[in-house]
């Protein structure tokens, strides 16, 4: 397998994850979630493709069957995508009806989380946004 093998298989998987994009900017989920699983199922350890079908299946309504991937990008993310995923299988876990499992993820997240020097980073609204979906979980504690 030469260079241009691999190039076209980057290509390949980028011009997918672009595909499956934009049928959910179309509100297209459900397309979206069949094209992210075959992608998955290709790429197991893919952060981007398990955080994108999670997504996919929540704004449809199937949080079941999100979270297995929700768990697998808190597992292979880092950094903001880390903290996006966390934020995610946070919120299956409230629609799940799991609070407490909820209240855990976002703790752990916050307590190993150490805040930007700025407020201009894209980290620093991750973590609001957690300390805001925490102090919601509070409410149903």
């Amino acid at each position: 397998m030469g260079t241009s093998d691999g190039l076209r298989t980057g290509f390949v998987r980028g011009a997918n994850f672009g595909r499956a994009y934009a049928l959910r900017q179309a509100g297209e989920n459900a397309q979206a979630a069949v094209l992210l699983e075959s992608l998955v199922k290709a790429y197991p350890d893919e952060f981007t493709f398990h955080n994108e079908y999670a997504y996919a299946l929540k704004e449809d309504g199937q949080f079941e069957k999100a979270y297995p991937s929700a768990v697998k990008a808190v597992e292979t993310g880092y950094g903001d995508n880390w903290l996006r995923a966390v934020k995610l299988k946070a919120e299956l876990e409230l629609k799940l009806g799991k609070i407490k499992e909820a209240a855990k993820t976002v703790d752990d997240a916050l307590a190993e989380t150490v805040l930007p020097a700025t407020t201009d980073v894209r980290s620093y609204r991750y973590v609001t946004a957690l300390r805001t979906l925490r102090a919601e979980i509070a409410k149903k504690l």
